[in-house]
């Protein structure tokens, strides 16, 4: 389980320190000749490193948990949430046979996905109460949640603000979500989108019959 991602990210951590290696030793060199450093720094290799062991580490974290980030983690029968860990750690929501949504509403795939995570999102805040109260007593709205989870720098010199115990964390308990099918916020989701989805197939057939 996640083995070939951890695989591939230790591939990368050795193939960046042998680069940052290299860079370290021509810098110093191109300096010596006439104090212009031609040749970059490995600044930007080193930071690499960093996202790299700061992914291979939430990647371990949820193996242990017994979490693959190849599963799709079923909202409905044809919706379904799914880890992304090619470039950096994220999750999006996304369906399977949606021709008919992708014909008649929305011709882009990854429009596809943002509408249905807009769709989930607004439910699951209506549901929580996405209020300035409610931070006070912990509770995020999706998109804050969901942003926590990405973990992001402020800029290329700044540190992630969470750490990779904190977002695997949250990533089993968004998983516990939607997966529990005794959670009413869940259920309300579920109908909520189940009855946009009837709605809109609708009027696709009141179209055709016009």
């Amino acid at each position: 389980m996640n083995s070939k991602y951890i695989e591939k990210l230790e591939k990368k951590i050795e193939l960046a320190k042998e680069c940052a290696e290299y860079l370290d030793k021509m810098h110093k060199e191109s300096y010596k000749l006439d104090y212009d450093d031609f040749i970059p720094d490995s600044y930007k290799v080193k930071r690499k490193i960093k996202d790299f062991e700061y992914l291979k580490e939430v990647l371990t974290i949820l193996t242990e948990k017994g979490i693959d980030v190849e599963e799709k983690y079923e909202i409905t029968d044809n919706v379904y949430l799914q880890i992304n860990v090619d470039y950096d750690m994220s999750i999006y929501y996304a369906m399977e046979n949606d021709g008919w949504l992708y014909n008649n509403y929305i011709n882009s795939v990854s429009g596809i996905n943002e509408w249905l995570f807009g769709t989930i999102a607004e439910t699951y805040d209506l549901y929580t109460g996405n209020s300035s109260y409610s931070y006070a007593v912990g509770i995020r709205t999706l998109r804050g949640y969901m942003k926590f989870i990405e973990n992001k720098p402020k800029d290329e010199y700044s540190n992630r603000p969470y750490t990779a115990q904190q977002v695997a964390d949250a990533i089993e308990k968004l998983i516990e979500f939607f997966t529990d099918k005794e959670n009413k916020t869940r259920n309300a989701i579920v109908k909520d989108l189940e009855f946009k989805f009837n709605n809109m197939k609708e009027l696709i057939k009141e179209v055709e019959e016009a």
